[in-house]
């Protein structure tokens, strides 16, 4: 990792993550409430893009749930657990006390993209889309000229890739990748 964070959970962040926010919260009435002063936050990479895509994909809800950790004790400002209050298959919020008596550092990143090889994965999608369509129905004989394993092929393999690592499923990528991984492909 080139950079790190100015403020928040440093020790959260994995050590290829290139986009991260952090934040130093302040604990109020032992937990009952959290604080960010906004000269308390900080970020690196394209962290507005990740402060929106969590705020569209949880709105806010790790504070309730950093809240409600500390109102059952789960958590406790002399204590120095690291708990995840978010996740997803993009993004992470981890958080930790770090015994500070009245802190917590907060941090939240894209999980790194994994390296693909865009061939590899067309030529994986294009045998799992025949051999799924051969489990729905096995006494048909799947053809490849069919109009939706043409339409596949005429979507580029970075088509793919980057309509993964954008975490968007106009292809629906994720299906297909998921069927892949079912079957066990790598």
């Amino acid at each position: 990792m080139s950079e790190s964070l100015k403020f928040g959970y440093k020790k959260g962040l994995p050590p290829d993550v290139t986009t991260a926010w952090g934040c130093r919260a302040i604990v109020h009435d032992n937990g009952f409430a959290l604080d960010i002063p906004p000269d308390r936050e900080a970020g690196f990479g394209d962290w507005h893009t990740l402060c929106g895509y969590l705020r569209d994909r949880d709105g806010g809800e790790w504070i309730g749930r950093a809240t409600a950790m500390f109102t059952t004790g789960e958590l406790t400002v002399r204590s120095s657990t690291e708990v995840t209050l978010f996740e997803d298959d993009r993004a992470v919020i981890k958080a930790n006390p770090q015994r500070s008596y009245g802190y917590l550092y907060v941090c939240a990143y894209f999980k790194p993209e994994l390296p693909v090889d865009p061939q590899e994965i067309r030529r994986k999608i294009a045998a799992v889309f025949g051999h799924h369509r051969m489990k729905e129905n096995p006494h048909s004989r799947v053809d490849y000229t069919e109009p939706d394993v043409v339409k596949l092929a005429d979507i580029t393999a970075a088509d793919l890739v980057k309509a993964h690592n954008e975490g968007n499923d106009t292809y629906n990528v994720a299906l297909l990748l998921e069927i892949a991984d079912e079957e066990g492909w790598s």
